[in-house]
Parts: structure tokens; sequence; C-alpha cells
């Protein structure tokens, strides 16, 4: 039961409003489940549509060139080679081949598909991150600037220091 107060001292509802805000920062990466995952697809959607939609149909310059020529022949480009890039690029070069695109198309296609899956990727890394019940450092009202407290992290590890 919530209990009326009136003037200044709302020094109980403040501590269950505190208690709230906590709950509502303190979500977890499985209690957003499905909308966590809707939106990292959709990050990545979004950033791989607007990569495909500016991407160059011809060979582009700089070192473009030599690698779309290597991975159509499964060369090895200058060092340092870039070798998984070859090989996706191969790849993507031979399993787009009917669409009858030029192969430097092909290869941007591909970039705008890692660009996408890199922003996915941190997308949920952030997310991650944000919702981890692992907080690195603990933070309290009071004093010059507050003060902080170490947090032991489940794989061993100490974050922060003690201050102030």
């Amino acid at each position: 039961p919530m209990s009326k107060s009136t003037g200044a001292g709302h020094s109980g509802d403040s501590a269950e409003h505190d208690e709230s805000s906590e709950r509502k920062l303190g979500a977890t990466v499985k209690e957003l489940g499905l909308a966590v995952n809707i939106l990292t697809l959709l990050v990545g959607l979004g950033t791989t549509a607007v990569y495909a939609s500016t991407a160059y149909t011809t060979v582009s310059g700089g070192d473009n060139g030599e690698l779309v020529t290597a991975a159509y022949h499964l060369g090895v480009a200058h060092p340092p080679g870039y070798p998984l890039f070859t090989m996706l690029a191969a790849a993507a070069i031979h399993t787009l081949s009917r669409t009858g695109w030029e192969v430097a198309y092909r290869v941007s296609l591909l970039c705008a598909i890692c660009g996408g899956v890199a922003a996915a990727g941190l997308f949920r890394a952030v997310i991650v991150g944000l919702c981890s019940d692992q907080v690195p450092l603990h933070v309290e009202q009071g004093g010059r600037g507050g003060s902080c407290e170490s947090k032991q992290l489940k794989h061993g590890g100490v974050v922060g220091g003690r201050c102030g």
C-alpha cells in the first residue's frame, strides 16, 4: 500500500521511486528478449541497405582493384594479403556470377553485408554491456563527487578502484 505524503518530506516515496528506477535500469537482455533481437536485426539490415545502396558499381580506386583482382583469381594481394577477405570476396564473386553484375560490385555488396554484420554486432555488444548485471563501478551520492568501489566480475577481474 502506498502512503500519501504531503509537504517537503517525501523520503518514503523517493526510496520507492529509486528502487523502481533501479529495477528499470537493471533490465537484462533476457528480460528484453525478442525486442533486442529485432532491434539488432533492424540495425544490421538498415546498415546493409544504406551501404548497398551507395556501393560502387565498378572499381573505386586505391587498393580496391588489386583486392578484387586477387579475389577473382584467388591470388595474394600485397602484404598482409587479407586472406579472409580474399576468400569471402571470391565466394561472393562466384556465388553472384549469374546476376550479371560487375565483379567489383559483387565485392562491394560483400563489404556492405560485412558492415551490416559489424554494426549489428556493435549494437548488440553495447546493449549487452548496458543491461549487464555486473556494473563495473558503484557511485554513491555525497561528499565531494561521491565515492566509488571496485566490483569483482564473474571472470575474476576487478574493475574500478576505491576512491573518495
